[in-house]
Order: C-alpha cells, then structure tokens, then sequence
C-alpha cells in the first residue's frame, strides 16, 4: 500500500550503479565553448545515467555544449530535437525537428 509520501535521492552518476529509481532528473553540469563534457565521455557512465529510470528521466544541460562533441550526447540531442523534446528557456516552448 501506498502512503502517498515520496522521497528525494541526490547522487552521482556512479551513485546509481546498480539502482534504479522512479524518476530521475540528470545535471550534466557541463557549459563551455570548447564543448568539453568530462565524464559525460566514458559511455559506461553515460549508460548508467540513461538507464536508472523506471518511468522518467529529465536531462538538463547545455545543448549547445552537449552537442559540439563526437559523442553519444549528439545523437540524444538529435533525438531529442526530432521528438520535440527539447526545451530552450530563451523561447519558453518545446523546439520542433525542421
């Protein structure tokens, strides 16, 4: 039975290996011109943080910053940008594949 409380659970990526939790919101915490994203490189860890939710996952970052590698992360913000799942504050409404 449920009680209708909730708890919320602050970790690293690495925190949640072998976790799994309702919904996750995921910081990249990566903003620069240089398009350098540090640990977001290491596929093992981009895995963990994708795969840990049961039911949502909200990604937050820097598109822009995400983007600009040869990483994964270009392919999820592709992918993001074709489902109208990305969001840009400036506009304030979901962004739509061309």
């Amino acid at each position: 039975m449920h009680d209708g409380s909730f708890s919320v659970k602050v970790r690293t990526v690495d925190g949640f290996q072998g976790a799994e939790e309702d919904v996750i919101i995921f910081s990249t915490v990566r903003s620069n011109t240089a398009g350098k994203i540090g640990f977001l490189a290491d596929t093992n860890r981009t895995n963990v943080a994708l795969t840990r939710a049961k039911h949502c996952l909200w990604i937050l970052g820097n598109v822009k910053t995400l983007a600009s590698g040869k990483t994964i992360w270009r392919q999820i913000v592709d992918d993001a940008r074709r489902g109208a799942a990305s969001w840009t504050p400036r506009t304030t409404r979901t962004s739509h594949a061309p």
